[in-house]
């Protein structure tokens, strides 16, 4: 072999591992780029996943816990007044409640239904001139009983006077 084929053969060779060298290098970054796109595949699947089942889990316990955020206080003192305190945490604009009052055989005797701009109300209820018994007053919001509570009223007690 002469010199001139022996230079013709070597650089031949050195191109054709040029090629091969330039192709697995192409391979491995086709490879490369394959394994990230699963990767981020996987990675979407799986935060898809738990934020909608965080998002399921969220509407579930804004169904279920609404209550928590609504502060309902129904007082009764010996003058036979009944106080009312309402308090809803993420009331926007104008909320309403109706309240209801019913007596002990479940007969409504007094229907009202308040509103307000704010967060919370306080409502003053006299009950002196109801007979005595039980009572229940029920709050509604959107048709849903949100509270409920009985209140005994006792006779009134007339003092002789002298």
């Amino acid at each position: 072999m002469t010199f001139l084929n022996l230079a013709v053969t070597y650089y031949a060779f050195m191109g054709h591992t040029f090629a091969l060298r330039n192709l697995i290098n192409v391979l491995t970054f086709k490879i490369r780029i394959m394994k990230l796109k699963v990767y981020l595949i996987a990675v979407t699947i799986t935060m898809t996943s738990l934020l909608s089942n965080v998002s399921a889990q969220n509407q579930k316990e804004d169904k279920s816990n609404i209550k928590k955020f609504q502060q309902v206080q129904v007082s009764h003192d010996m003058k036979d007044l009944v106080t009312l305190e309402y308090r809803d945490t993420f009331a926007e604009g104008i909320w309403k409640i109706n309240v209801r009052i019913y007596n002990e055989s479940g007969k409504l005797l007094y229907s009202q239904a308040l509103r307000n701009k704010k967060g919370g109300a306080k409502f003053g209820y006299d009950i002196s001139e109801f007979p005595a018994g039980d009572y229940t007053f029920e709050i509604f919001k959107n048709r849903e009983s949100i509270y409920s509570k009985d209140i005994v009223k006792q006779p009134s007690i007339a003092y002789a006077v002298k």
